[in-house]
C-alpha cells in the first residue's frame, strides 16, 4: 500500500504531467480597439502587433499597418456605400490554431453586410472574397432575414452555409473563425462568439494559400466594427509530451529509490 506521503507525491506528478499535456498557450498577433478618430483614415495606421518569432515561427506580422480603403476610418466606422476592405499581412505556419475575431454592427444596408476573412490577397477597394477569401463569414444588416449570418470555405463564395439565429442579434456581433493548422489537412470553424460554433468544421482538401486577414462591406451596408483580434495557439507535440512525461517518471522513481534506502538506514 502506498504511503500517504507517496501518495501524494504521485498525485502531484500525475496532475503536474496533465496540465502540461493539456496546455495550449495563446498568444496574441494582432489586436485592435479602432480607438481613432471619424476624421482619421484606417489606412496606414497600426494595431497593436506582436512581430517576429512567436511560439518558435514567424507568422508573417512584420511591417503590420492596414492596408484600407478610403471608407474606413480610424474609430471603425464605415459611412460610405461602396466595397471597402482592410488587411493585414499574415502567413500561416503548420501545428498551431489561430483564431480571428471581430465584433461588427452594421447598421443599415438591407441584405448587404460586414465580414471577416482569412485572404489571399489584398483588394482594399473591392469586396473581400474578391482577394481570394477563405475560412470566412459575414452578418448583414438585415438581422431579422432568412440568412443573416452567412460562412464560407471559399475560395469566394464556394461552400456556402446559412446561419439564423434564433433569438436575432442585434448590436455589435462577434465574428470568429478558427484556423487549425495542426494536422495535414487544415481544418477551420466559425463560430458566433454570442452563440459558439455554428457550423461543422471543415477539412480542406488542398490546405488554401493564406497571406492576409481582413474584414470589409459590400456596397450599401454601413456601421462600425471593434475589437480586432488574432490569436495564435500552440499545441504540445506528441513526442514533447513523451520526453517530459519520461523525464517525470525518472524523476520519481529516483525519489522512490531515494526514500526507500532512507527507510532501511533508519
Amino acid at each position: 500500500m502506498l504511503s500517504p506521503h507517496l501518495a501524494i507525491r504521485c498525485i502531484t506528478i500525475s496532475s503536474a504531467f496533465f496540465a502540461y499535456a493539456t496546455a495550449a498557450h495563446a498568444v496574441f498577433l494582432y489586436q485592435d480597439s479602432f480607438s481613432g478618430s471619424s476624421a482619421t483614415a484606417l489606412n496606414t495606421t497600426a494595431p497593436v502587433a506582436n512581430t517576429g518569432v512567436i511560439l518558435g515561427a514567424n507568422h508573417g506580422t512584420s511591417n503590420a499597418n492596414w492596408n484600407a480603403d478610403v471608407s474606413w476610418k480610424a474609430d471603425g466606422s464605415n459611412a460610405l456605400t461602396n466595397d471597402g476592405s482592410a488587411f493585414l499581412p499574415f502567413t500561416p505556419q503548420n501545428g498551431f490554431i489561430y483564431d480571428l475575431s471581430l465584433q461588427v454592427d452594421p447598421t443599415a444596408g438591407g441584405s448587404d453586410w460586414m465580414a471577416i476573412a482569412f485572404t489571399q490577397s489584398a483588394n482594399a477597394s473591392q469586396r473581400i472574397f474578391d482577394s481570394g477569401s477563405t475560412a470566412w463569414m459575414l452578418q448583414r444588416a438585415d438581422r431579422t432575414g432568412t440568412d443573416p449570418i452567412q460562412t464560407f470555405t471559399g475560395p469566394g463564395t464556394a461552400g456556402g452555409q446559412n446561419y439564423n439565429p434564433d433569438p436575432d442579434l442585434f448590436g455589435f456581433v462577434t465574428l470568429h473563425v478558427q484556423l487549425d493548422t495542426t494536422q495535414p489537412n487544415w481544418r477551420a470553424t466559425w463560430y458566433v462568439d454570442e452563440v459558439g460554433a455554428i457550423r461543422t468544421t471543415h477539412t480542406y482538401g488542398t490546405n488554401p494559400t493564406i497571406n492576409y486577414i481582413g474584414f470589409g462591406k459590400f456596397n450599401s451596408a454601413i456601421g462600425t466594427v471593434d475589437n480586432l483580434s488574432l490569436t495564435v495557439t500552440a499545441i504540445p507535440e506528441p513526442s514533447e509530451i513523451a520526453a517530459i512525461g519520461l523525464a517525470m517518471l525518472g524523476g520519481f522513481l529516483f525519489w522512490r529509490r531515494r526514500a526507500k534506502r532512507q527507510t532501511v538506514a533508519e
